[in-house]
């Protein structure tokens, strides 16, 4: 059967155009709530990559220098820059850039341990599983640290062993080392 009605076509077509249009913006409304800002800097550990929504940083982690990345910066982006850049001076930034933990409740529980350690300062994770409890494994604080997505600022780097070595790091050893050396901490 061949299709001759072409009113009927003609009005499909103006329906797809409004169901396109509708899809396009409804999407980009979604995109603006959701939010979405980056920056990719370069530091004296190599090139990071920042991002946020609109509560918060949601991740702070390196990338490797030749990774494009499309800059969609926000003031919460550069107050982040600026803590990075007093940080990597040496110096012990007086504030913390708004956080947004996207996590399980233990991970963001734990995340938010991670802040109170002082600059400068080490813990180790069986002193953080005691705080939480009793029963609680050095090996479940290890897991959540290790999922810490917003290094530096988190500092997860500032958590050793018990026995005073300095443990993992989830981007390796040497960094971790870097980082506590900027802190003039000596393991």
């Amino acid at each position: 059967m061949v299709y001759n009605n072409w009113n009927n076509v003609g009005a499909s077509l103006k329906l797809c155009k409004k169901m396109i249009k509708f899809v396009r913006k409804n999407n980009k409304i979604k995109m603006i709530k959701k939010g979405g800002f980056t920056k990719k800097i370069d530091t004296p550990i190599g090139t990071v990559l920042i991002e946020a929504d609109e509560e918060g940083i949601t991740a702070l982690h390196p990338i490797e220098a030749t990774k494009m990345v499309e800059n969609k910066e926000s003031p919460l982006i550069m107050e982040t820059v600026r803590w990075l850049q007093l940080y990597f001076a040496g110096e012990n930034p007086s504030f913390i850039p708004p956080i947004h933990f996207k996590g399980t409740p233990f991970q963001c529980k734990v995340w938010k341990m991670l802040l109170q350690i002082p600059y400068g300062e080490t813990t180790t994770y069986g002193e953080l599983a005691r705080q939480i409890s009793k029963s609680m494994s050095a090996q479940a604080i290890g897991q959540a640290v290790g999922h810490n997505p917003i290094a530096i600022i988190v500092p997860c780097h500032r958590v050793v062993r018990t026995d005073g070595s300095i443990g993992g790091y989830a981007y390796g050893v040497e960094m971790k080392k870097r980082l506590l050396g900027i802190e003039n901490i000596l393991l």
